[in-house]
């Protein structure tokens, strides 16, 4: 089960109106991420074949102590991938490593599926390991580490498309999601202390010594251009968790990452404090970023697969990876702003494309479900009624019609005259 809180989130910019009363409002979630999977398509839903009010994802209101949440249940998971979710209960992975467990975000949810990638990562990492192995300094190790990733596994360039680990490994093409994690992974195993840091719109590593820590741009191919790199800062004295998250955008709808976003720069050594709270960074564009562990890391390949469906109108399996992804970061409000705004769009086109006006008014309530207030399901529920009842009158089902109407009226009372 997924326990999301019910909650107003932020108003995205994006949000459509409806343009006349037979026009249901439709959001577009299409900037949310970055799509993945250029080099393999491997569909996080295999064996969970659709969403909400079916037999896979089913959404339920409950209370939970004093909190109020809406209760998605997935069922007929793959093996693995339920076993991923259980592992990530307690915010780490205990049972599997970040490598796996980014692997079965991305759809390859057997071991025999993942053995190609795995032998290619291990074969990886051995060759690294001779090479760190005599060097103690953990700058130097990390220097080592960085450059090896860049000059023999993402050989090629930057694509924004690419968050995918496998293509990256498959191809040498990488963006800031699969640099980050595929850095993350080679630095734990050379022994380094790694984190990932988040923003909506772009990621990047962050390494910890003893007493600082070092953020990396994991898009810039070169360890010469990044502007820290001789120069880590310090850890604050102050509890570690200040600052963290504080005034990170909760915006919805914007890309994963952005060519302004990624590039070289991490701290700018003239204008940045040293001292600045760990957990606090900025983007080239002075996006504020937050310290996310491998949990959260893994949440955002899986919500990228959700964009990657929403992309190609495939809405039930991006509702599912968006679930996921909630399960993994339940307070990410880009998640969540995703799920609601496809669970919005999937009832239009259940309405509009299959002409299933009673499963696109479930579908809609469903969402009700997660936010009383989200104004799509508010004003295209209505427009889902009438439209049944048009449909049934061209086909002269008036006994069906005058029911629908009165469902109808039932739901949505005229108002009383003063």
């Amino acid at each position: 089960m997924v326990a999301i809180p019910r909650a107003n989130f932020l108003k995205s910019g994006n949000e459509k109106k409806p343009l006349d009363a037979d026009a249901p409002s439709g959001i577009d979630a299409t900037t949310g991420a970055v799509p993945v999977r250029d080099a393999v398509e491997a569909s996080a839903t295999e064996s969970v074949a659709s969403a909400i009010q079916a037999s896979n994802v089913n959404a339920n209101a409950a209370n939970v102590g004093a909190d109020e949440y809406v209760v998605f249940t997935l069922s007929n998971l793959p093996p693995d991938e339920a076993a991923l979710l259980r592992d990530a209960e307690d915010g780490r992975w205990d049972e599997i490593d970040l490598f796996d467990a980014a692997l079965i975000a991305e759809g390859l949810t057997t071991r025999e599926r993942r053995a190609p990638q795995r032998e290619k990562f291990e074969r990886f990492a051995a060759e690294l390991a001779t090479l760190t192995e005599r060097e103690t300094d953990p700058l130097a190790r990390t220097k080592i580490v960085y450059e090896y990733l860049h000059d023999v596994v993402l050989t090629e360039k930057y694509n924004l498309n690419c968050s995918s680990l496998v293509a990256s490994l498959e191809t040498g093409v990488f963006n800031c999601v699969s640099a980050t994690a595929l850095f993350n992974c080679f630095a734990a195993r050379s022994g380094l202390e790694v984190a990932a840091l988040e923003t909506t719109g772009h990621a990047k590593s962050r390494v910890k010594f003893a007493d600082s820590f070092l953020d990396l741009e994991t898009t810039c191919s070169s360890w010469e251009r990044l502007p820290d790199k001789t120069r880590p800062y310090s850890r604050p004295r102050s509890n570690a968790s200040e600052g963290v998250g504080a005034t990170l955008r909760n915006v919805s709808f914007e890309r994963r990452e952005t060519d302004a976003d990624a590039g070289t720069t991490t701290f700018d050594a003239e204008t940045s404090t040293p001292d600045a709270p760990l957990g606090y960074s900025y983007t080239r564009t002075r996006k504020p970023m937050r310290e996310i562990g491998d949990v959260e890391l893994v949440a955002t390949i899986y919500y990228n697969v959700g964009v990657d469906f929403y992309q190609k109108e495939r809405f039930e399996e991006a509702i599912v990876a968006y679930v996921k992804a909630a399960r993994l970061a339940p307070n990410n409000q880009t998640i969540l702003g995703n799920l609601k705004a496809t669970i919005n769009n999937w009832a239009i086109q259940i309405a509009m494309k299959d002409k299933d006006f009673e499963r696109a008014i479930l579908v809609a309530e469903q969402g009700l479900l997660l936010d009383p207030n989200f104004p799509e399901y508010k004003m295209n529920l209505p427009i889902f009624f009438h439209q049944w009842v048009d449909h049934l009158a061209r086909d002269n089902r008036w006994d069906e019609a005058k029911r629908v109407e009165r469902e109808y009226l039932k739901r949505f009372p005229k108002p009383t005259p003063q």
